[in-house]
């Protein structure tokens, strides 16, 4: 039983560690460099606020996307338009340095832009229902998830 107590307690610490660290390491990205996309080891998470990829990705929907080094035709990717606002459509051209994008329910193509303003390829896609979570929430768990550690802590010295 003690065993098994030393292996929670360890399992515990370890999360709330990772997320703690998750956690300030957006926090950094965000505020303190002011990323246009913060990002986590290469990753960022955006909702997606219109219909343009539909059916494939939906309003309300979260992306994760990763920061690559190249792209390729049929990629869904981020990137960052004349307007400076993130825009998630599939590339359907690439000619050096020029890239034009669609969106998968659109009728027209995107403007040609520079591939350096990809700011990475969509990797997953989270349903609408993770649209409730965000910083606040992500900073209540880890407090819970602490919270319960000590209760724990406290129930097991007792025993």
């Amino acid at each position: 039983m003690r065993m098994v107590r030393l292996v929670f307690k360890i399992l515990v610490d370890f999360c709330i560690f990772c997320l703690f660290f998750i956690f300030i390491f957006y926090c950094y990205s965000r505020f303190i460099s002011q990323d246009k996309l913060p990002n986590v080891f290469g990753y960022s998470v955006l909702k997606v606020v219109s219909g343009s990829m539909e059916p494939n990705i939906s309003i309300g929907d979260y992306v994760i996307v990763k920061s690559k080094e190249k792209y390729k035709v049929d990629d869904i990717v981020t990137y960052i338009d004349s307007y400076d606002s993130f825009v998630t459509h599939r590339i359907i051209e690439i000619e050096g340095n020029d890239v034009i994008t669609k969106g998968d329910a659109n009728n027209t193509e995107d403007e040609v832009f520079d591939v350096v303003n990809i700011q990475g390829k969509v990797i997953y896609k989270l349903p609408s229902i993770f649209s409730k979570v965000n910083t606040i929430t992500v900073l209540i768990i880890i407090i819970t998830i602490f919270m319960m550690k000590l209760i724990i802590e406290k129930l097991v010295i007792k025993q």
